[in-house]
């Protein structure tokens, strides 16, 4: 018994993640994938299709017209946003849209079809992970750092809510975001631009950090105007190219973009002439300055200030902007965890608030948000629901579980919540600021957490899971 215990207290306390615990990890993410057809992923997948029903029918100037038509019945008529993440997408989808143009069996309305469209978005999150882990062993020289930062940002609950609950392709601007800060850590600047480029493409929202960062890396106005100019480059081109397209004016009007970018000013308080001031505008204007005013004198401050500037305007738009969508936190993943390699003698508070920070802003968003983790927002066509023959989708969210859980104490329940993850990111963004030092310890000197800690924030998401599996069930 005592060699068993001694056995088993070796394995708890091993300096890298455990088989179990990887398996464990990708058993979460099968099980979700079989569970969830969220709707934006529905519609997204046949918008790549469509792109090939364009080619096929000789005209891809049809493309935001034939989309209108809504041929398949996707949630969403309308196009949004640049089609350089749905162009990849349709050339992985070529298979599923064969069987859909030339078989006549709808994508929309056939599990197995729409798992190998995600699949898409896994194979995004693990070439995601896999520069995540050449970064760290580039940075850290720590192969036991390099899995540890591997594993907590494949565990991270947006992780697991963006890619196999939402299908969001927001995974495409990690992946591009990762790729291009490698190459800069290399010092393959043209790299870094292109992959930049590619990552503000997809979605707006990586430019929040790549100003910063051209900030950081350039003093010269004119270089930094030239820099910024090639990040929004693809998306100029892009306008300019498809602006006469039939209905691309309507399916511009039709987006969500006015909505977020009235979010950016919507958290502040009355100034002059009453007039609203931005706290997301005032603290990235601020950050931008710092950036520009650093100038890192190593190597390894440079690396630590770059991955400072990639997290910081978004959590500071996580903090103050008060409009996006409940899978919008992946985007810190990975750029977050590798920022805790850099200072190791706080390794262990930073998952502590890692934890904390991924709990609490579950628990905002969830009591604010009808759609995650929504039976009739995600449920309906699934595998699983397909598998148990569940022909009727009972309307169920954990939202409603909470305002009947707290009743009338729901507002301040959601105000704490919300108090607590502000604290925690305002902490984070604090303590881990590359010239802050506040613990006298070696740099060699790591701060392990307890492995439970590591757990508990791996398998937040099950309950969540298992709730919603089993009101599917029983209702």
């Amino acid at each position: 018994m005592r060699n068993l215990l001694e056995k088993c207290k070796n394995i708890y306390n091993k300096e890298t993640p455990l088989k179990t615990e990887w398996i464990i990890a990708i058993l979460i993410a099968i099980i979700m994938m079989v569970m969830f057809v969220y709707l934006d992923f529905k519609s997204l997948t046949i918008w790549s299709t469509n792109i090939l029903d364009c080619i096929a029918n000789g005209d891809i100037t049809q493309f935001y017209s034939y989309t209108a038509l809504n041929k398949y019945n996707v949630p969403h008529q309308y196009v949004s946003g640049t089609l350089y993440s749905l162009i990849l997408w349709s050339i992985w989808n070529i298979p599923i849209w064969g069987i859909q143009y030339f078989l006549g069996k709808s994508i929309v309305n056939n599990a197995i079809l729409l798992i190998w469209s995600k699949l898409f978005l896994v194979l995004s999150l693990g070439i995601t992970l896999f520069v995540t882990y050449k970064i760290c062993k580039e940075l850290f020289k720590d192969k036991k750092r390099s899995l540890w930062i591997t594993f907590l940002s494949a565990t991270f609950i947006y992780t697991y809510i963006g890619v196999f609950y939402a299908g969001q392709n927001d995974i495409m601007i990690c992946m591009f975001a990762t790729l291009g800060l490698y190459y800069l850590i290399k010092e393959k600047n043209i790299w870094f631009y292109i992959f930049s480029a590619l990552a503000i493409s997809i979605k707006y929202f990586y430019l929040i950090p790549y100003i910063p960062l051209i900030l950081l890396t350039e003093k010269k106005i004119w270089r930094i105007v030239l820099k910024l100019g090639v990040g929004v480059a693809p998306i100029v081109i892009f306008k300019l190219l498809v602006r006469n397209f039939p209905m691309y004016a309507i399916s511009e009007e039709s987006n969500h973009s006015n909505r977020i970018l009235s979010g950016f000013f919507g958290s502040g308080i009355k100034v002059a002439n009453e007039v609203t001031l931005s706290f997301f505008i005032l603290t990235f204007i601020i950050i931008c300055f710092i950036a520009y005013i650093t100038k890192p004198k190593t190597k390894q401050i440079r690396n630590n200030y770059l991955f400072y500037f990639a997290v910081a305007p978004i959590i500071l738009m996580l903090m103050f902007s008060t409009s996006y969508e409940f899978y919008r936190p992946i985007l810190l993943m990975p750029t977050l965890m590798i920022l805790y390699g850099f200072k190791p003698q706080l390794y262990r508070i930073n998952v502590i608030l890692d934890t904390i920070m991924s709990g609490s802003c579950f628990m905002a968003i969830v009591m604010h948000s009808k759609k995650l983790f929504s039976t009739s927002a995600s449920m309906k066509n699934s595998l699983l629901t397909e598998m148990l023959n569940i022909k009727q989708i009972q309307p169920f969210n954990l939202r409603e579980f909470f305002i009947n859980l707290f009743e009338g104490k729901f507002d301040v329940i959601a105000s704490f919540v919300t108090t607590v993850l502000f604290a925690t990111l305002g902490i984070i963004l604090i303590i881990n600021y590359p010239k802050l030092n506040i613990m006298n310890k070696e740099e060699k000197e790591v701060e392990k957490p307890e492995r439970w800690i590591i757990w508990i924030r791996s398998l937040m998401i099950v309950p969540a899971i298992a709730f919603l599996l089993f009101n599917v069930i029983s209702g």
